[in-house]
Order: structure tokens, then C-alpha cells, then sequence
């Protein structure tokens, strides 16, 4: 089942014009195509539509697992005809195993994680703290620079 990986790409449009949709197939794509879910990032600018999106790759893969129906229309939705019902369970338990590893949420968080994983690389304190919207961020920016390393 593997076929050749498509490269990064991004879906623009506005409200209520299927990007949600087309980013859980695009999603099923890459997992059909032989990408593990870790492999993947999708990425948003809400929690909400992030939890959307996950929502809707979960439905999908659901319902091609559980009818033949459901699992011939993802297959021509996703330009793979070839995959059928126990593919798609195949896949939905990838999915699934790998919860703890999918990378489906905001532009922040993604960052965040970035930050997290180089700090060093990327000049700023390993001890690095989110700030939040009750004024704490001057205190995060004297304690980076107190430091010697960069404002967070």
C-alpha cells in the first residue's frame, strides 16, 4: 500500500468551504500512502479546529472500517480505489496506537514544541514557561534575560 508521498501543502479557503474535510483526507492520504501518524503535522490556528480536524480523520477512519460502503468512498476520495474495509481498520488502529505521538493542533503548539526540543539551538532558556493573558509575561522575559539567555 504505499504509493508516492506527497510533498507539504497548504489549505486555504474561507469559512465553511471543506478545509477541515480536505485535511482529514489529506491526512488518510499520507497514512495510506505508508506515513506513520507521527510523521505527520497538521496544523491550525484554533484548538477548536484542531480538535475538529482530529474529530474528522477519527470519523472517517472509523466508518471505513466499519462498512465496505464508507471504504470505497474514502478510497476514491483519497485516489486510492485499490483500499478496502480492512485497510482502513489497519489504519484507524495506527491511528489509534499512536495517539500519544500525532502531532494534530495549533501553529503555537507546534512552535512551543520546537522551542521545547532546541532551546539551546535557539537561544532561549531551557526552563522556558508559557506566558499567559494576567500580566506574567515581564516576569518571563526578565527571568530569561536574568539568565543570559534571550527574551522568551
Amino acid at each position: 500500500m504505499t504509493a508516492k508521498i506527497p510533498r507539504s501543502e497548504a489549505i486555504l479557503a474561507s469559512a465553511g468551504f471543506g478545509k477541515t474535510y480536505q485535511l482529514a483526507l489529506r491526512y488518510i492520504r499520507l497514512l495510506a500512502s505508508g506515513c506513520s501518524p507521527a510523521g505527520v503535522c497538521a496544523v491550525t490556528f484554533s484548538r477548536k479546529a484542531a480538535g475538529e480536524i482530529f474529530d474528522k480523520i477519527a470519523e472517517r477512519l472509523c466508518a471505513a472500517a466499519a462498512g465496505s460502503e464508507d471504504a470505497a468512498a474514502i478510497a476514491g476520495d483519497i485516489g486510492r480505489p485499490e483500499l478496502r474495509q480492512d485497510d482502513f481498520l489497519r489504519l484507524l488502529k495506527a491511528f489509534l496506537a499512536e495517539l500519544h505521538r500525532n502531532h494534530i493542533g495549533t501553529l503555537d503548539s507546534f512552535t512551543v514544541s520546537v522551542i521545547r526540543a532546541f532551546p539551546m539551538e535557539l537561544g532561549i532558556s531551557p526552563d522556558l514557561q508559557l506566558m499567559d493573558n494576567n500580566g506574567s509575561a515581564a516576569r518571563v522575559i526578565r527571568h530569561g534575560r536574568n539568565r543570559g539567555y534571550g527574551a522568551a
